[in-house]
């Protein structure tokens, strides 16, 4: 029965339904290493490109983690690489006993990009 977002108190995850970072992570890897490892960085390119990583993971974590009672955040940054060092950072209010998130960092001799999937268990 579909409670049809009304409160179902249910005020904990299950074992097999939490968000485990590890896992997330590589997904995450998995997607970005596909897309980037052939890119050069081109400022034109790079926003379509955040777009579409976003897209893939998003869709990927929803379908091969069944984490059903999580919000799927998503984010993507894209850069150039010019020898200087990049810092992406985020600040949440949530549980930090069931709200959690996962990120991976790729870069190559011409592009890095930085993804992070954030999950929030609601009620």
């Amino acid at each position: 029965m579909d409670a049809g977002g009304a409160n179902t108190f249910v005020v904990e995850p299950k074992d097999e339904e939490k968000f485990y970072p590890s896992k997330v992570r590589k997904l995450i890897q998995e997607i970005m290493e596909d897309k980037l490892k052939n890119e050069t960085y081109d400022a034109n390119n790079t926003p379509i490109i955040a777009e579409e990583l976003v897209k893939r993971i998003r869709s990927k974590v929803r379908d091969s983690i069944k984490m059903p009672r999580f919000k799927i955040a998503v984010q993507v940054v894209i850069g150039e690489v010019k020898g200087q060092g990049c810092k992406v950072t985020s600040k949440n209010l949530w549980d930090p006993t069931w709200d959690n998130y996962a990120s991976y960092a790729y870069q190559n001799e011409t592009i890095y990009g930085v993804g992070i999937v954030f999950g929030v268990y609601y009620e």
